[in-house]
């Protein structure tokens, strides 16, 4: 009889340290915080940093700003462009997982020409479309996005084209 409670008993135990709640943080002598909880573990906690300038080295190499990858999918500003005072945006996405991709969401950061955070948005740079196959991004394959517009940008502070990019999420199919 007791071998029919042991998997139950077992999972709750495993389960009892995920629902460790928060007693305290401390700050340490080095400036890092820490949050202690009452099963008397312990965890970094992660601070939000203000948006910063770029780095002169950033400055420098903007294209290797302009591009990223996540679980072997690589997103890469193809080329912009202005038009009525919004900014056009392709982008290049190549898939080397081995899976197929229907959606891709960025995060995009927009920088001035002196490095000063202009504008945060998030962009859906890929989506297929439901039941076709066709417009899935396949293992192997590289395409352009459709053209994507951004508005709030002025072109005057934007000419060095800074645009920090990091994926978001990522749907396979």
């Amino acid at each position: 009889m007791y071998k029919k409670f042991a998997l139950p008993a077992l999972l709750l135990g495993l389960s009892l340290p995920a629902l460790a709640a928060e007693v305290a943080q401390v700050t340490l002598p080095n400036g890092m915080v820490v949050r202690l909880k009452d099963d008397f573990t312990w965890e970094y906690v992660i601070a939000k940093t203000p948006d910063q300038h770029l780095a002169p080295q950033a400055l420098a190499q903007a294209e290797l700003l302009a591009s990223t990858a996540k679980d072997r999918v690589k997103l890469k500003l193809a080329r912009h462009q202005w038009q009525d005072g919004r900014l056009g945006l392709v982008f290049n996405l190549e898939n080397d997982n081995s899976e197929n991709v229907v959606k891709v969401v960025a995060d995009a950061q927009f920088f001035d020409d002196q490095g000063k955070p202009i504008k945060r948005q998030s962009l859906v740079v890929w989506q297929a479309e439901y039941r076709m196959p066709e417009s899935y991004l396949r293992k192997g394959q590289s395409r352009d996005s459709r053209e994507l517009w951004v508005e709030g940008i002025d072109p005057a502070q934007w000419q060095k084209g800074l645009v920090s990019l990091s994926i978001s999420k990522l749907q396979f199919r």
